[in-house]
């Protein structure tokens, strides 16, 4: 079962990757993430979600591309720094399904205590929040915690990051 967002009763303590997107620092959840590979080469497909960028081959396994950036509004170059994290998504007793996320670089792991996350509606009324678990606090610093869930529908199909027949 996916994580929910966090809300006062419902916190979300845990080590968290820090990957950045533009100008702006988020957090996945480690235990979502299967692997973090340096930028390879994406097959495209025809007429993805502006989000999809294509799919690569890993180990010999086909796996689904979003562009995070592009999902973010933001248009950056690619660059050696551009990195794939993999992530796993569970649905309900199937193999756990892969998609590779591009990120403009990863940073350090950081742990969250439950007193560090706050519920994201911290940003107020009218703001879509639903891809965010919380806020992680660290000092001074707020990091948005990314609900992977809430990003991409579980159901790649469903959004055009169904995997080529072999």
């Amino acid at each position: 079962m996916s994580p929910e967002p966090a809300s006062a009763g419902n916190r979300l303590p845990g080590l968290y990757l820090t990957v950045v997107i533009g100008a702006e620092s988020f957090g996945v959840p480690l235990g979502r993430i299967e692997e973090v590979v340096g930028l390879k080469q994406v097959t495209p497909v025809l007429q993805p979600p502006d989000y999809a960028a294509g799919f690569v081959t890993l180990c010999g396994r086909v796996i689904p591309v979003a562009d995070l950036r592009a999902n973010f509004g933001v248009r950056a170059a690619l660059t050696a720094a551009t990195r794939l994290v993999v992530v796993g998504f569970e649905r309900d007793s199937q193999p756990r399904e892969l998609l590779a996320l591009v990120v403009d670089r990863v940073g350090s792991a950081v742990t969250f205590t439950d007193a560090d996350i706050e519920p994201a509606s911290v940003y107020g009324p009218g703001v879509d929040t639903g891809f965010l678990l919380g806020v992680g606090k660290a000092g001074r610093r707020r990091q948005p915690l990314l609900n992977l869930d809430g990003l991409f529908d579980r159901d790649h199909a469903a959004v055009g990051l169904t995997t080529p027949d072999a």
